[in-house]
């Protein structure tokens, strides 16, 4: 390997994981919902660090391997063509989107275990009163803040389905009824 595909790797890697960080944060919703309180800034508070520390270590891992072949190898400076150089840009920009959706998906799954039980203890006592009990009409907004909230896909089905699902997702969670 070459010093240009070494520079170009370490590029794409550190500037790609940093520019990455605030497109793939949980979105800052502000208002108030109709749970009584905002447990948007809840689930954001934990997946935020998760991430960035996730693409800071990916961001590492591009200034080392600037580093280490400067320290430690005997690194020619031009051996390939202009268009060689072109495709490896490309190829390794591709690669790194794609290390970086990886990471993005990993990054919230661990956030959603640990914030999933902090919001259903929060949120108990609202759960109990829209999801297992009172009239069906009256819980629809409730219902699709909750939904909103655990990411549960809604895709035209009907409220009584919807709250069966979401049952599903409360038992699948251990939520004591």
């Amino acid at each position: 390997m070459d010093n240009i595909v070494i520079n170009i790797l370490t590029i794409i890697i550190c500037s790609f994981s940093s520019i990455f960080v605030p497109f793939t944060m949980y979105s800052n919703k502000v208002r108030e919902t109709r749970l009584g309180f905002n447990p948007h800034r809840i689930k954001k508070e934990i997946t935020g660090p998760i991430l960035i520390k996730l693409y800071a270590s990916f961001g590492i891992f591009g200034v080392l391997l600037q580093l280490i072949p400067l320290i430690f190898g005997n690194i020619n400076t031009r051996n390939y063509t202009t268009k060689y150089y072109f495709l490896i840009t490309i190829l390794s920009l591709f690669v790194v989107v794609c290390i970086l959706i990886i990471l993005l998906k990993i990054g919230k799954t661990i956030a959603r275990r640990k914030f999933t039980p902090i919001l259903l203890k929060k949120l108990e006592q609202v759960i109990k009163n829209f999801v297992y009990r009172g009239k069906l009409e009256n819980r629809e907004m409730q219902i699709l803040d909750l939904e909103e909230l655990f990411d549960i896909k809604k895709d035209n089905l009907t409220l009584y389905q919807r709250i069966e699902i979401l049952k599903v997702f409360l038992k699948k969670n251990d939520f004591k009824q």
